[in-house]
């Protein structure tokens, strides 16, 4: 999702979670500050587990996720 504002990584990010087996892991990688804030609270919302956010020194903000187990 490099290059996309809000609110797109976060729409994207739940609809393929939504397209993944539960328990498989996405990985989602912005290079919008906002966007590796806002996706980490609203996957959590929905249950899903943030098991990482890590952020590069060139700007890349890489989040783990895997999807809940009872979808």
């Amino acid at each position: 999702m490099r290059g996309e504002s809000c609110p797109i990584p976060d729409i994207q990010a739940r609809k393929t979670l939504e397209n993944i087996s539960p328990g498989e892991v996405l990985l989602v990688i912005v290079d919008y500050p906002l966007s590796g804030e806002r996706i980490p609270v609203s996957i959590h919302k929905e249950g899903h587990e943030i098991i990482k956010k890590i952020a590069d020194k060139y700007g890349d903000i890489k989040i783990y996720i895997r999807r809940r187990q009872n979808a």
